[in-house]
């Protein structure tokens, strides 16, 4: 097993090719399908208990963020097909997906950071 590439991880939160474009991984209305700071209670919640994005997967966009294999880089101007970005110094990893500590803003599925 391993971390989904963090091109990966945006195919599946979008919906893949069911996708319908949603803001959130399943939603444009945040509180529908994430734990964030304002819905949470600053603490995780059970798996399941928000809507579903078009695959079929709970919380990929907050409850709890995640890591991706790739480490961090900026991304190349040109067109790539899942790329992975692995090189030999130290850097942090590419975080995905809203946590039940950060703002709806982190929560979208094209927000990236790096812890």
């Amino acid at each position: 097993f391993r971390l989904p590439k963090e091109a990966e991880w945006e195919y599946a939160a979008r919906g893949g090719k069911y996708s319908h474009g949603y803001l959130y991984a399943g939603s444009n209305i945040v509180s529908e399908v994430a734990w964030y700071d304002e819905n949470s209670n600053h603490e995780t919640h059970i798996i399941g208990s928000k809507l579903t994005n078009e695959l079929g997967l709970f919380d990929m966009s907050g409850n709890v963020a995640e890591w991706c294999y790739d480490n961090s880089s900026f991304y190349k101007r040109s067109s790539q097909t899942n790329p992975v970005i692995q090189t030999k110094a130290k850097e942090g990893h590419i975080i995905r997906g809203g946590g039940y500590y950060n703002l709806k803003d982190r929560c979208s599925v094209s927000d990236r950071s790096i812890l």
